[in-house]
């Protein structure tokens, strides 16, 4: 695909049904900015997106996503200003981080890999190089929805 087009108008497209799972977190979890380079790929036998797990082959998404905003689980605070890179393969989704931000702290170099998604999911990797004052990085990761510092 070609052009720019917001999360929204992506959504707008996508068929509910078709990887119900996905769609809905990716709907939850992208809260803004401009997609470009999207290429969409099914390679699948009819059927295959009710098989559980879906192969690798069945399904390939990958964008670029700009001056986006992303909240991967409730308990983290929204990065804002993103820029990445996002891949969806079968049942599993992948972003790298190239910029981003959370408050006065600069991200880099992140990654939230989900390695699978059905059945009942599993748990995600995230990772991020945060840089900022000492201050503004320790309120970040103790938070109210964190609570890193305090609750540990």
């Amino acid at each position: 695909m070609s052009g720019v087009v917001t999360p929204d108008q992506v959504f707008a497209f996508w068929p509910q049904p078709l990887v119900h799972d996905l769609r809905t977190w990716l709907r939850q979890a992208i809260l803004g900015g401009r997609i470009s380079n999207a290429v969409f790929a099914i390679d699948a036998a009819p059927g295959a997106f009710k098989k559980e797990p879906m192969r690798d082959e069945d399904l390939k998404i990958s964008f670029d996503v700009a001056d986006a905003g992303f909240r991967f689980a409730e308990e983290f605070p929204a990065i804002t200003q993103g820029v990445a890179h996002g891949e969806v393969q079968g049942n599993q989704f992948a972003l790298k981080l190239t910029s981003g931000r959370i408050d006065e702290v600069a991200l880099s170099e992140g990654v939230i890999d989900i390695p699978r998604f059905k059945p009942h999911g599993q748990m995600g990797h995230f990772k991020v190089r945060a840089t900022g004052e000492a201050a503004a990085v320790l309120r970040t990761l103790d938070g109210p929805k964190l609570q890193l510092m305090s609750k540990h």
